[in-house]
């Protein structure tokens, strides 16, 4: 598997895997973490799992991270991305940080910006449509206590350079 993608709602794994899927990769979405279990990936390009964690309390998003953990055995994939809410609701910082620290990641690249969908991160802060006032983004992942980048991205470029330049085996994207 080269990628997996951790989200906190099946909509945001649903929509995730979709943009592989739309580039011939091989992938699949799973509802529950404990999926990953018995879940076949040997044919799979991407797995995205769904914790339904974010409208649940603290301890039911440790608990889904733990669950994800518990599945996985090293090597990990390549990629690993914790997709959250594009507002930033949920227990981003929480999750980013057990999802890092359980597969070996030493640093976050974090841009919660759709710029297609009118919002953008500029200066660190999440801005644009459906965002009520800028919200700084370093703020929601501070309890991750780890390095941190918080890419400009006014475009979906900007979005595919600052991949680009992240090593993969040691990051978590968010």
């Amino acid at each position: 598997m080269l990628a997996l993608i951790v989200a906190d709602d099946l909509t945001g794994a649903l929509d995730s895997a979709v943009m592989f899927a739309a580039r011939g990769m091989r992938c699949c979405v799973l509802r529950h973490p404990e999926a990953l279990v018995s879940a076949d990936l040997s044919d799979i390009d991407v797995c995205a799992v769904s914790t339904g964690s974010r409208e649940g309390g603290r301890n039911q998003a440790r608990d889904a991270i733990a669950a994800v953990l518990a599945a996985l055995e090293p090597p990990f994939p390549d990629y690993i991305f914790k997709k959250v809410d594009s507002r930033l609701k949920g227990h981003v910082g929480l999750e980013a940080r057990l999802l890092a620290e359980g597969t070996g990641r030493t640093c976050l690249l974090v841009s919660p910006a759709i710029p297609e969908m009118g919002r953008f991160v500029t200066d660190g802060y999440l801005t644009g449509t459906g965002v009520i006032g800028p919200i700084s983004v370093a703020s929601r992942v501070a309890e991750t206590e780890m390095p941190l980048a918080i890419p400009e991205a006014k475009s979906d470029t900007d979005l595919v350079h600052c991949v680009g330049l992240a090593r993969s085996e040691t990051t978590l994207f968010v």
